[in-house]
Order: structure tokens, then C-alpha cells, then sequence
């Protein structure tokens, strides 16, 4: 996934424990309609367009955000009617479709993410290579939307849009114009990058084939199955396909850590998982801490914990993380050192605790 404007890290943990927050689930009553900016665009395809059709194929259609003023006032953005109906209404109105033109032709727009959050970027300011790097969680949205173009019984796969997008200014009660302007940038960033292609020359799909592709994450294991395995999860990739790694381990409150384990008779403490399942509920770590896992459609949410801030003397390159290196982006210039570890003496971290949803694509939350 592409990021616009800030660039993401991951950053290690120096304690854990059992979050105390109980995760309940959120009721049709903590809801916050959201509403749409109406709005044209002032650029258009270079094909006549007599309609737009919108798939939500998000694993959650329900909400497209949590408002989380503070973790015991949390309510939850949704539309009135359902997103497809109302981002059909925009889209169509956005880019100024004419049903009436017989030879125009459809644009499906295939909503794969669609979330609003005060928490989605890690912002980076670097003083020097060797002293200060702080962070502090940024606001924006999270997109993942594909664009095709039917012609007969095919559709043309035109571009994919996926990003997160940082977004300035106070957040607004029903997040709309949030939203919006990330709608906007999406088909501003499809029109700029399809102009001059000609669907000719393009692959052609079947109907079947996006629906194939939307439903492997309602299919994965952790979805389908009934039955919840106790175990370790070491990875999000073990979650997703219900395969524990380790199967025997005891909670147990220690100097750093609540997740033990045996081995050859002796219990040690495990840190670096991604969480665990105790037979009835599914447990992340999040922070410094575990929340219990709600299920919400094909997906979870929790209350929890993100890590808003850290102040270390120096950064261990080994822990950035979200699929590229800090030493491809030449942050520290050439003569970094890759193979020298560089560690924090007196780490600080900042939390907050928050509901966030459950990327099912990736394992990080927002």
C-alpha cells in the first residue's frame, strides 16, 4: 500500500499485560451518519460514462471508522442507507454520468477499503542520524479502490488506488469531508493515470472473477472455521489461516510479559507475537497490552492500545517494518552503517487507548 505524504515504522515493546478495558460490541444507538460532500469534478474521462456501480467489498460494510473521542465515548461512522447506494450516488454525480447516453458505457468501482482514523500514520521529524527520532499518530483515511470498465459481459481492470492519506485539520463529527477528499483524490489519481490508455489494449475479466477475488478474505479459515484454536499466534498470517504455532502456554502476569510457555520443563516468557487464542476468544497485541478480538462481519475490532510516540537516542533499522527499508528511502544518507545496531538507552512510549479495526489484508489496525 502506498503512502501519500508520511511514511510508516513499527517500533518494539518493553512491557505487556492483559488489557483491562473490556471490548464491547458497538450497537446501531453509538452511530454517527456520515454525509457526503456533493461535488463535481472538474476533470473527466476521455470516455463517455452513463453510469457508475459501486461493489463494498470491505470485509466490514458497516462502519468506515470509529469517531473515539476517548475509548468509553466510542461511536461509530456509517451511511444512512448503505455505502454502495450512497458512494454511487457521489460517484455518479462526482463525474457527471448521463444514463440517458446509450452509448456510454459502465465504471464499476470496487471498494476494497474505505476508513476514516485519527490513527492511521506514524509521523516521522529526524534531527540528526544518531539522536532524536520522534513519532506521533496522524490522522487520515485508508483507501484500497479498483476501477474497471465493462464493456458487454467484460470488465477491464483500469487502475487500483491504495493508500493511506494523510488529511489536515480538526476531524469532523461525521468525518464527510474527510472522506470526501480522499474520494476525490482517488479518481483524481484514476483519471490521471488511465488518461490516453485505450481499454482495447487492456485484459478483460469476468464478473465471477472480481467476486472470486473480493471473497478470499470472507474465506480465509479464521473466517469460516467455528472452531477457535487455542494457541500462540506468532504471526498474522497464522491468525488469518487459524493455524497456531504453539499450542501450550499458560498467562501469567511477569516482569515483562503475561504469555508464557514450556519448554523441556522450564517457563519463559514470549514477547514477539502477533497474539493468542484461549479456546473461546481471539486475543492482539496491541501496544503494551492484549485486547480481546470482536468479530464485526469478516473482520475484527478491538479497544487497545496504539503507540503514539517514541523518543529514542537512536533507531534499530530492525524494527521498521510495512514492506520497504528506511535505508531504501535515504533518510540517513550513504554511509549508514546496515549491519550496526542501533538502540534506544532510555526508550519513552506514549499510548492511547482506542477502538481500531483490524486490517484482514495486512494485520495492522486503525
Amino acid at each position: 500500500m502506498r503512502t501519500i505524504l508520511l511514511i510508516f515504522f513499527s517500533i518494539l515493546l518493553t512491557s505487556q499485560c492483559i488489557s483491562q478495558v473490556q471490548t464491547n460490541p458497538l450497537s446501531s444507538k453509538d452511530s454517527i451518519r456520515v454525509s457526503l460532500k456533493k461535488m463535481v469534478s472538474d476533470k473527466f474521462p476521455g470516455i463517455a460514462l452513463k453510469n457508475v456501480v459501486v461493489f463494498d467489498a470491505r470485509p466490514e460494510t458497516g462502519s468506515v471508522g470509529y469517531s473515539n473521542l476517548d475509548y468509553q465515548i466510542v461511536q461509530k461512522y456509517f451511511f444512512k442507507s448503505t455505502a454502495e447506494k450512497e458512494l454511487s450516488d457521489w460517484f455518479n454525480n462526482y463525474l457527471q454520468t448521463n444514463q440517458q447516453d446509450k452509448n456510454g458505457l459502465t465504471l464499476l468501482i470496487n471498494i476494497k477499503k474505505l476508513r476514516v482514523s485519527k490513527n492511521v500514520f506514524l509521523q516521522k521529524s529526524l534531527q540528526s542520524r544518531d539522536t532524536l527520532i520522534k513519532k506521533s499518530i496522524g490522522q487520515g483515511v485508508v483507501e484500497k479502490i479498483e476501477f474497471f470498465l465493462q464493456q458487454d459481459s467484460f470488465f477491464i481492470p483500469l487502475y487500483r488506488f491504495d493508500s493511506a492519506i494523510s488529511i489536515t485539520g480538526k476531524l469532523p463529527k461525521d468525518a464527510g469531508s474527510f472522506i470526501t477528499t480522499a474520494l476525490t483524490l482517488s479518481v483524481a489519481s484514476f483519471l490521471n493515470m488511465t488518461s490516453g490508455i485505450k481499454p482495447a489494449n487492456k485484459r478483460k475479466l469476468l464478473l465471477e472473477d472480481i467476486v472470486r477475488s473480493n471473497n478470499q478474505i470472507n474465506d480465509l479459515p479464521v473466517n469460516k472455521e467455528t472452531t477457535l484454536k487455542r494457541g500462540i499466534y506468532k504471526t498474522f498470517e497464522e491468525f488469518k489461516m487459524n493455524t497456531p504455532s504453539i499450542t501450550e502456554y499458560e498467562l501469567r502476569k511477569g516482569s515483562s510479559g503475561a504469555v508464557f510457555i514450556n519448554e523441556n520443563g522450564s517457563l519463559y516468557e514470549v514477547k514477539d507475537i502477533w497474539g493468542f487464542c484461549d479456546g473461546n476468544d481471539y486475543y492482539i497485541r496491541a501496544g503494551n497490552s492484549y485486547s480481546k478480538l470482536i468479530r464485526t462481519e469478516n473482520s475484527f475490532y478491538f479497544s487497545g492500545r496504539k503507540i503514539t510516540a517514541v523518543k529514542p537516542d537512536k533507531v534499530n533499522p530492525e524494527l521498521l517494518n510495512f514492506g520497504f527499508s528506511i535505508l531504501d528511502m535515504g533518510l540517513f544518507g550513504g554511509n549508514f552503517d546496515p549491519t550496526t545496531k542501533y538502540y534506544s538507552d532510555k526508550p519513552a512510549y506514549d499510548v492511547v487507548q482506542r477502538h481500531y479495526q483490524l486490517d484482514m489484508e495486512t494485520g495492522e489496525f486503525y
